[in-house]
């Protein structure tokens, strides 16, 4: 494991890790604060994830696979975040040379099942006893034995030139029919493919088919020095790019032992806040277009515009990009913009409060969401999904309050959630973070600290590996870097809030729910399809 860093010795690492994981454990180490390092052997990994999942609650955050920089097989890294305990653990384990299996863990924690088929098809990594044999990532027209992120695959290689039928499960029986909805869809609705199975009307199945435009965006950034991963992590997701710009810097500036100045850290809460405001405010825009309420589809698209010419008034950027930068902000807003926000927020919370209450008093817009697209509590929780998604099935998960980052963790951060799980829930909890994001501009703006917004940050040590996370919104967002013997990026992994919730969609569409419920219901969950296709 030297290439992970001369962190900690074994000595130094906490009882609980020892009576939860017992013999399987051969070596601890930390790497930067908070995080755990901890090395199974490959037959033992399975045993220690059950443990972390059953013994600490733990949630399985990422899953990284790599191969070994010094040519000695592959590494694959578990990152967990237990509930009772403080920080994130690793478990780290080893496959030799030529060996490309191993026992999957997704039939002890089903929330692994997509990063497994995901490291199979990209990796050529064989989880065995997998329970689902269908590619992820991997498109028909793929050449066989094609895995994009190795090493030796070139980064300018076309993945084209080669027929072939994607396997998926049908629903057999009288009656049932095959109702294929996009990829190529109007509107700007994202290129996702869905597969239905209705008997009727009934939706019997549902599978989401997304990676239509994977990008390689982590294969893009090996060998490139680690400031120019902000660039990357920016294109990531339109709608987010201030929360995983802000990821990957926190990622950056553990890696480099650097912490952005008090000043920046309250101004990427403003801004963070800002992005959620305006997330929120279209995704409702969308529930009401879903809806047939093209009037209070228009009035929340009015409010998202307002927000986003103030995003350019403040950083130069609608989107909030080319802001964040490992160390701090490029540049502070200009003068007098902090007054113009205050003055403005205000309104904003007005005329979006008004909108959400015409809409709660709209029958056939509560009709529409009510019971639709239902995930339960259970569901949600061994699909490890987050954000709105999650806090609308009752699991209060949210990365500002249980992780603080940035000036988070001295402002009070409240958790909105929901019981139901359905659409009207997500609704709810969307209206609800709206008020409690401007809450917190407010309440930044009001303790913004005097002083720089950047420190530099010139250089990285060599094999060392950081997390990096921030709360999008729509969901937590996890960056993981790890850089060679030159200090240039080895291995980025992104996992994004979509790769946890797209899980639950297909059953949460098959959930008693009828065809003309999908619009409303593909509209509640507002997930991203570009965050996963990177």
């Amino acid at each position: 494991m030297e290439f992970f860093g001369d962190f900690l010795a074994r000595e130094g690492w906490p009882s609980w890790l020892g009576e939860v994981l017992g013999a399987t454990v051969r070596e601890v180490r930390a790497a930067a604060p908070g995080e755990l390092y901890v090395r199974v052997s490959a037959q033992a990994l399975t045993v220690a994830c059950g443990q972390l999942t059953a013994r600490l609650e733990a949630r399985l955050a990422s899953v990284v696979a790599l191969e070994d920089p010094q040519g000695a097989g592959h590494w694959l890294v578990y990152t967990f975040r237990p509930a009772r305990e403080p920080g994130w653990v690793s478990l780290v384990a080893s496959l030799p040379p030529g060996e490309t299996g191993y026992h999957a863990v997704t039939p002890v924690v089903p929330a692994a099942a997509w990063y497994e088929r995901e490291n199979r098809d990209l990796l050529g990594l064989m989880p065995h006893g997998h329970p689902d044999a269908a590619p992820l990532v991997r498109h028909e027209h793929w050449p066989p034995q094609t895995h994009p992120l190795r090493r030796d695959h070139p980064r300018e290689a076309v993945l084209t030139g080669r027929d072939g039928e994607f396997p998926v499960f049908r629903v057999a029986g009288e009656g049932v029919q095959q109702y294929p909805l996009g990829p190529v869809r109007g509107d700007v609705m994202e290129a996702g493919h869905f597969l239905i199975n209705t008997a009727g009307e009934e939706i019997l199945h549902c599978v989401p088919r997304l990676f239509y435009k994977h990008r390689g965006l982590e294969k893009l950034a090996e060998g490139r020095p680690p400031g120019d991963l902000v660039l990357v992590a920016e294109r990531l997701s339109g709608t987010s790019t201030f929360a995983h710009s802000l990821a990957c810097c926190q990622a950056l500036e553990r890696l480099a032992g650097v912490e952005a100045p008090p000043r920046a850290r309250y101004w990427r809460v403003i801004f963070a806040e800002l992005e959620r405001m305006y997330n929120h405010a279209g995704d409702i825009a969308f529930m009401a277009a879903a809806s047939g309420l093209v009037t209070g589809q228009a009035q929340m698209a009015i409010v998202k515009e307002k927000i986003l010419r103030l995003n350019a008034l403040l950083s130069g950027s609608r989107y909030l990009r080319n802001l964040n930068v490992p160390g701090g902000l490029r540049r502070e807003p200009a003068p007098g913009a902090a007054a113009e926000l205050r003055r403005i927020l205000p309104d904003l919370e007005h005329e979006f409060g008004g909108v959400a209450r015409l809409l709660m008093d709209t029958p056939s817009f509560v009709d529409r969401l009510e019971t639709t697209g239902t995930v339960p509590a259970d569901l949600a929780r061994a699909a490890g999904t987050v954000g709105p998604v999650a806090r609308a099935s009752g699991l209060p998960l949210d990365a500002r309050r249980d992780t603080p980052y940035a000036a988070y963790g001295e402002l009070t951060v409240d958790v909105a959630t929901e019981a139901e799980g359905d659409g009207l829930a997500r609704f709810r909890v969307g209206v609800a973070e709206f008020a409690r994001a401007a809450a917190l501009v407010r309440r930044a703006l009001e303790e913004l600290p005097p002083g720089d917004v950047g420190r530099p940050v010139t250089s990285f040590p060599p094999y060392r590996a950081a997390l990096g996370w921030a709360e999008a919104p729509r969901g937590e967002a996890v960056h993981w870097v790890m850089t060679d013997a030159d200090g240039k990026v080895y291995r980025y992994k992104v996992r994004a809030p979509g790769f946890c919730n797209w899980p639950v969609f297909g059953p949460a569409a098959a959930n008693g729910n009828i065809l003309q419920d999908f619009p409303p219901l593909e509209s509640s969950f507002s997930l991203s399809v570009a965050d996963c296709d990177r």
